[in-house]
């Protein structure tokens, strides 16, 4: 498979296939769209934080095997 690759400005939906491109692809293709202003997540923004109070609490090692 022969690949393309250029960059583009999306107007009302359309983008426009640079004129070297464009005599070579004559038939159906496959687009492949990665926006190149999309920022991505912070991780620690993707999982709210969980905070225990383990103070308290007594670890059974033989229980915990046990399961």
């Amino acid at each position: 498979m022969v690949t393309y690759q250029f960059n583009a400005v999306v107007k009302d939906g359309t983008i426009r296939i640079p004129d070297e491109y464009a005599n070579l692809l004559t038939s159906k293709v496959r687009v492949v769209v990665m926006p190149e202003n999309k920022k991505v997540a912070d991780k620690a923004s993707l999982f709210p934080s969980l905070h225990l109070d383990t103070r308290n609490y007594k670890f059974d090692r033989e229980e915990a095997n046990a399961r």
